[in-house]
């Protein structure tokens, strides 16, 4: 509608007489002044008419008034609320069609009255002309009579009385030029109160007489009643003022970058967008204007004035806008209007903000990987930066519950981002930022506890309570960053967020920065969280029996990984006992699926299982197979295995072990009446996993043993090699020798070295071992006071059930036969040394090493002593040589793969038969065979290669690789041939 006549321009203050014809002094007044022009803009009002025009035209256009909504809404939209909307659609074009009727005739009026105040004004011009011309006319008739009286002063008497005469002719000019202008002005004050009295008529027929017409009140009358109108005017009200803001906030960024005191201004802003923030169509048009990358890099750029020492004004200002953001954005990205009809929104407005959340979460899930760079070259990631907006937001009272989903999806992008940094070995953005924790902290962070509000993933996961979120979050995949080939889950699948979170320390340790200690550093929150949200599933729920499979598996991988050196074994330990106290609580609850998993057939032992579940009689229960049920197992059992001494498995499987006995003495206790076959098949089968258990836990801590061997061998072998270097140095021919060793033999170590080597080095395997089958004894004790009532039968059944567990899980050497092993390793070095002196006082050469005869009987002798084990070609070898005449003795092996097969006339000499007939047989065989000696007999009976291609490929290795002191080749045809350099 159009304002009333009153308020507009022109149609108001006509009539007003001319206010005298003279200026004091007698001057005669000009037209334009004596006549003034009729008030009112034509143009403004022809102006004012084409935009209702205009209005009435576009309003006429739409869908609504042509009709075409009541036909294509319900294709789109159904339901009660679009049935309420159809109504509303109907009852809006019929007012509006009575406004735009209005509009139409009310451009009508003022475009009327327009001409007739274009015409007024035309004439009240004219009338001003023909002022100007009588004033003229009068100044003439005057200025003609003064001249006369100055030539002629008789004729003062006429002359007075013609000046009187002109005077009065223009008197009476004037005052009808008067009456014709009083009479135009009163024709167009009639025309006004003409049209004011139609307009208001047009107002009086849509809005009520004490209602000032203008835009608000035709928006109130439009859609009065009408919720989902109302909730279109208000959403777009709105939205423009969210843009405003954004607008604002924007140029308030660009200030605080060039260092102005925007102090005033920011606070007033910040207080706007609090006011403000809880409306979440104002926020979803905020963050739209902004955008999600936009208000992450208004973060990024507080954490950056911050970390440059950049106080006072500038970083207070806009540390007060940029806590104010946060909300902003947690509200347009979860509106309290989801689901519908909540927090005085109508059914539309309410599934338009659910729409424009959704889009907003894609878009945020999207920016958590994101890294945002600032001034100074500081940089943080998108998920480390909305961890310190939803942290400094719960702390200003912002208290909605993030939906499970978003939650999931988010924790999975963090985690997805956290392998990113790992895998890209960025040692400055570390746990998403560059910027250092303070004092002692493991974690970066703006806020307090920076261990806990400096851990995105923390963070997230913090925000889940209840057990669908908890399953949502734990059963979202992870993206593996391209890398599906190395990052998997235990069975080499897509990894879901249970797998991250279990071995998330190795992810963390990879991106630790070298200078920090992963052992005494602060532990993760990580297992907690694990533990937490796994307690919330529903026990015997599929979801919480496939998590729990997921679980297990990871934690059994991660721990034989870690075990692998004594910094990730020390890790581990300090983040996983409380994660490993509940998994042994979770062994003790699935024992049907226990049982079945160690009945497995052997050819389904290891690799993938099927499902991470299965239906038992006691239901639902985590499905795994014998060699993860094994793992994790080891995994209870390794809490220092890198200790002094042998290690004593870990309270986590002390507990496990402890459960089993005292189920065992429940079931042995209920079935010593009657002993019934129930009872005594579950004592069985308990007592069988209890030998499954113990074995396990033995082979992990035994496996644990063996590699501390290794280690601490390599340790002694690598300063008996640091020790023939340095006593080297100085003596250049024994340098020479020194590089010669290294060079022919890959190592400088002298027999007599690794014989110490063999005696000084540790022992952790054997008394692990030991260790182990002191337990067993103490368990098949227990076990027997429980079974005392012959539950299972003979009082050998006992041992012979632990015995069959344990052959399900993975196989240790008794002690035995381990120190047996250890003894025959240390036998073979010293023979080895006695073998070295004894070749030390023989002679270098091979006597009559070289005949061109076939073979005239045998005229030597072979000893074979303890290695009767020799393999029949190198027999074979040493059979040829002693019809030749020399007298081979086969060596014992010094169990370095590095001693020469045989004395042949008391030189050490190594024999190869080579088959193959390529051009570098030859050339393999003697450059593994001169590490073992640099005589080497070659047994060419099963080798197709000439003599001339193979002397080739002697001369090739002598030139190439150098450490052959004599060859000697046993031809087809029974030949001996020798060559040296």
């Amino acid at each position: 509608m159009t304002p009333r006549p009153s308020v507009v321009p022109g149609l108001s203050g006509l009539g007003a007489p001319p206010g005298g014809a003279t200026l004091p002094g007698g001057a005669a007044l000009p037209g334009g002044a004596a006549l003034p022009l009729p008030p009112g803009d034509v143009s403004a009002l022809l102006a004012a008419a084409r935009r209702l025009r205009a209005a009435a035209g576009r309003a006429g256009a739409t869908g609504s008034l042509r009709g075409s909504l009541r036909a294509s809404l319900p294709t789109v939209w159904s339901g009660a609320a679009a049935t309420a909307a159809l109504a509303e659609a109907g009852t809006l074009v019929s007012r509006a069609r009575a406004v735009l009727d209005g509009l139409v005739d009310s451009a009508a009026v003022v475009e009327q009255y327009a001409r007739s105040l274009e015409t007024g004004q035309v004439r009240v011009r004219a009338l001003q002309r023909r002022w100007d011309d009588a004033v003229h006319e009068r100044d003439r008739g005057l200025a003609v009579l003064t001249l006369r009286a100055g030539l002629d002063p008789m004729a003062a008497a006429s002359h007075a009385a013609d000046r009187a005469r002109v005077l009065d002719r223009h008197e009476v000019a004037t005052a009808a030029l008067g009456r014709e202008h009083l009479r135009v002005l009163d024709e167009l004050a009639a025309r006004e109160r003409s049209a004011a009295r139609s307009l208001a008529a047009l107002d009086a027929s849509v809005l009520p007489p004490s209602v000032t017409p203008g835009r608000a009140a035709v928006e109130a009358f439009l859609t009065a009643g009408m919720p989902v109108a109302s909730g279109a005017v208000h959403a777009r009200s709105v939205r423009a003022v969210a843009v405003t803001d954004a607008v604002a906030v924007t140029d308030l960024r660009e200030r605080v970058r060039r260092g102005e005191d925007v102090t005033t201004d920011a606070v007033a802003l910040a207080a706007l967008l609090r006011a403000r923030g809880r409306d979440p169509v104002y926020a979803q048009a905020f963050v739209g204007a902004v955008g999600v990358a936009g208000l992450q890099q208004m973060l990024a750029e507080l954490v950056g004035l911050g970390a440059d020492g950049r106080g006072g004004g500038g970083l207070d200002a806009w540390e007060e806008v940029a806590g104010a953001v946060g909300p902003l954005l947690l509200t347009a990205v979860v509106p309290a209007s989801s689901g519908g009809g909540v927090n005085g929104f109508d059914a539309r407005t309410a599934r338009a903000v659910d729409a424009r959340a959704a889009l907003l979460r894609d878009r945020l899930v999207a920016e958590m990987g994101a890294v945002h760079t600032v001034a100074g070259g500081g940089r943080h990631s998108g998920y480390w930066l909305f961890a310190q907006a939803l942290g400094r937001s719960r702390s200003a009272g912002w208290d909605r519950a993030l939906p499970g989903g978003l939650v999931a999806r988010l924790a999975a992008a963090t985690a997805s981002a956290e392998r990113g940094e790992s895998r890209d070995d960025d040692l400055e953005l570390i746990r998403g930022t560059t910027l250092s924790p303070r004092g002692g902290a493991w974690f970066a962070s703006l806020q307090d506890d920076p261990d806990r509000s400096g851990d995105a993933l923390h963070v997230l996961l913090a925000e889940v309570d209840d057990p669908a979120s908890a399953a949502q979050v734990l059963t979202t995949p992870v993206d593996a960053q391209g890398l599906t080939d190395v990052l998997t889950d235990a069975r080499g699948g897509d990894p879901t967020l249970a797998d991250v979170l279990v071995r998330r320390w190795v992810t963390d340790r990879n991106r630790t920065a070298p200078s920090a200690d992963p052992v005494t550093t602060a532990p993760l929150a990580t297992d907690a969280d694990l533990v937490r949200l796994t307690a919330l599933l529903p026990a015997g729920s599929t979801a919480a029996a496939e998590v729990r499979a997921r679980v297990m598996a990871e934690l059994g991988r991660t721990a034989a990984f870690a075990a692998g050196s004594p910094d990730t074994a020390a890790r581990q330990r300090a983040e996983a006992g409380e994660l490993e106290a509940t998994v042994a609580g979770w062994l003790t609850q699935m024992r049907a699926s226990l049982d079945r998993s160690v009945a497995q057939p052997v050819a389904d032992a290891v690799g993938g299982g099927g499902g991470w579940s299965t239906s038992t009689e006691a239901g639902v229960q985590p499905s795994l197979t014998v060699a993860e049920v094994a793992s994790v197992v080891g995994a209870l059992a390794l809490e220092d295995p890198w200790g002094p001494g042998a290690s004593e498995p870990g309270a986590a499987f002390v507990r496990l072990v402890d459960a089993e006995v005292a189920h065992l003495e429940d079931v042995a206790r209920a079935g010593s009446g009657a002993a019934s076959v129930p009872a005594v098949e579950e004592v069985a089968r308990t007592v069988s996993r209890l030998g499954f258990v113990d074995q396990a836990a033995s082979a992990a801590l035994v496996a644990v043993a063996r590699r501390r061997d290794e280690l601490d061998r390599t340790s002694w072998q690598t300063l008996a090699e640091a020790k023939n270097v340095a006593a080297s140095l100085g003596n250049p021919v024994a340098a020479a020798m020194t590089v010669k060793d290294l060079v022919t033999g890959g190592t400088t170590r002298s027999s007599l070295d690794d014989l110490v080597v063999e005696l000084v080095r540790s022992d952790a395997e054997l008394e692990q071992t030991r260790l182990a089958e002191a337990r067993r004894a103490t368990l098949l004790d227990r076990v027997h006071e429980v079974v005392a009532g012959g539950l299972v039968g003979q009082p050998g059944s006992a041992a012979v059930l632990l015995a069959s567990g344990a052959s399900r899980a993975p196989a240790t050497a008794t002690s035995a036969a381990v120190a047996q092993a250890r003894q025959r390793l240390r036998t073979d070095a010293a023979t080895t040394v006695l073998w070295d002196r004894l070749d030390d006082r023989r002679s270098k050469t091979v006597r009559g090493a070289v005949r061109s005869t076939p073979d005239a009987g045998s005229a030597g002798v072979v000893e074979r002593g303890a290695r009767d084990h020799r393999q029949q070609k190198e027999l074979d070898t040493a059979d040829r040589l002693d019809r030749a005449g020399h007298d081979v003795e086969f060596l014992p092996a010094s169990g370095d793969g590095r001693s020469a097969d045989a004395l042949v006339d008391g030189v050490l000499t190594e024999f190869k038969s080579p088959t193959g007939g390529g051009r570098s047989t030859i050339i393999g065989v003697l450059r593994d065979g001169r590490r073992q000696s640099a005589n080497v007999v070659l047994d060419l009976g099963g080798c197709p290669l000439s003599r001339e291609e193979v002397l080739r490929q002697i001369e090739y290795v002598h030139h190439r690789y150098g450490g052959l002191e004599s060859v000697v080749l046993l031809h087809r045809d029974g030949r001996f041939e020798r060559w040296t350099p």
